[in-house]
């Protein structure tokens, strides 16, 4: 027994010797380049993240639009009955006080007979009626216009504070790419260029139709460079945006302000222009040049294709005025307001026109396409569109992805 354990025991030893001798495999350590890419990727998260909400939020806020605009026609409704209502019980008062209201009394002693007692309690009885009918018409309506008020009020509020939530997130996402762009420059160009190549290589992935079980294992990969692709294309629209800009406007005295995360607590006025750079421990709000657009509006398609590139901007119309357009502002600026401003309104008249198609395959090429209730673009034909998208991304041309309805402008 005692040889046994001994036995086991050098055994033991010579095994736990022939360990510590064997050289310790070391992890490669990444390059540059999966550095960048790990970082970009990381942002990429980040971004479509964020995006995601806006996209949400922006969606949100049409349909709260949307009720609006319904609650906003249904007051006007029930205000010109209630006019009405209120000119019947006028009507009738006038006529009563001519006439004199009457009692039973008066009534009986003045007929002249059975047959005109019989009517003129007839009558007595049904103007008496119609006082009472009028007066709670009256009262129905006021009651129903002070609720849908109310629920007006709510409602605007609502999108007010759906809009407070959407900058804040809008400025958060800005941030981000401020950040992504920064990191960015720093690569040398070799790094850039395998980023880049990255990018376009998940686009082209993304955009192609086929799919296949054998891609399946790729998921992880494709995730990646998805995220990377957002970070580039992320980019693109910043520097899009500076680019977009004329040297005229870089010393405007209405600056276009941005905000961005500083540690720095000093101020500086730049005496020079009228622009100024302000520093807190919080923020840093420092002006830019408003972008400009080459655009043109009133010719249908090809205003809107002038506006590809255009910032969304919730409520603008006019991208020079307003600094961007949302889906319907896209619409007014490329054909007018003969349909109205909202999509409620432009839904609406198609309506009341007859134009109003259920089908994509009855839409033209140049037709009003709406995706949903509250939101709206330009068909192109061969089921593509233009559009603005949402908060923090730009007007492009894109796949028809839902069909709502549509008609011809």
């Amino acid at each position: 027994m005692f040889n046994k354990n001994t036995a086991l025991s050098a055994g033991l030893i010579v095994a736990l010797s022939f360990q510590a001798c064997m050289p310790t495999l070391a992890l490669a350590e990444p390059t540059a380049q999966e550095q960048a890419l790990n970082k970009l990727q990381s942002l990429g998260s980040e971004l479509d993240a964020i995006q995601s909400e806006l996209d949400s939020k922006t969606a949100q806020m049409e349909e709260t639009q949307v009720e609006i605009d319904k609650t906003q026609a249904q007051i006007t409704e029930t205000s010109q009955k209630l006019d009405e209502a209120k000119q019947t019980l006028s009507q009738l008062t006038r006529s009563n006080y001519k006439t004199g209201n009457g009692s039973v009394l008066d009534v009986i002693f003045e007929s002249s007979s059975f047959e005109d007692l019989a009517n003129r309690l007839y009558y007595m009885n049904k103007t008496s009626k119609e006082n009472v009918d009028a007066i709670n018409a009256v009262e129905k309506l006021s009651a129903d216009l002070a609720s849908q008020n109310q629920t007006l009020e709510a409602r605007k509020k609502s999108l007010e504070a759906s809009i407070s939530v959407t900058q804040t997130k809008l400025a958060a996402y800005q941030q981000k790419v401020d950040e992504a762009q920064a990191y960015f420059n720093s690569l040398d160009e070799q790094t850039q260029q395998q980023v880049e190549s990255e990018a376009q290589a998940a686009e082209e992935a993304s955009s192609s139709s086929s799919s296949s079980a054998s891609n399946a294992g790729q998921a992880s990969s494709s995730s990646k460079s998805s995220s990377v692709s957002t970070v580039v294309h992320a980019i693109k629209n910043n520097n899009a945006g500076s680019t977009s800009s004329t040297t005229s406007n870089a010393n405007s005295s209405q600056p276009n302000t941005s905000t961005t995360k500083n540690t720095n607590t000093s101020t500086t006025t730049n005496s020079n222009t009228s622009n100024t750079q302000t520093t807190t421990s919080k923020t840093t709000t420092q002006t830019k040049p408003k972008e400009t657009y080459n655009s043109y509006s009133g010719a249908g398609i090809a205003s809107a294709r002038s506006l590809i590139g255009v910032m969304y901007k919730w409520g603008g119309s006019d991208p020079n005025r307003d600094g961007g357009v949302d889906c319907s502002g896209l619409v007014v600026y490329s054909y007018g307001t003969r349909r109205g401003r909202s999509t409620y309104e432009m839904i609406s008249s198609l309506k009341a026109s007859g134009d109003w198609k259920t089908s994509l395959s009855q839409l033209n090429p140049g037709d009003l396409i709406f995706t949903s209730a509250g939101h709206v673009g330009i068909y192109l034909g061969n089921n593509r569109m233009i559009h603005a998208p949402a908060e923090g991304r730009r007007v492009c041309e894109t796949t028809v992805w839902a069909f709502y309805g549509g008609g011809s402008y």
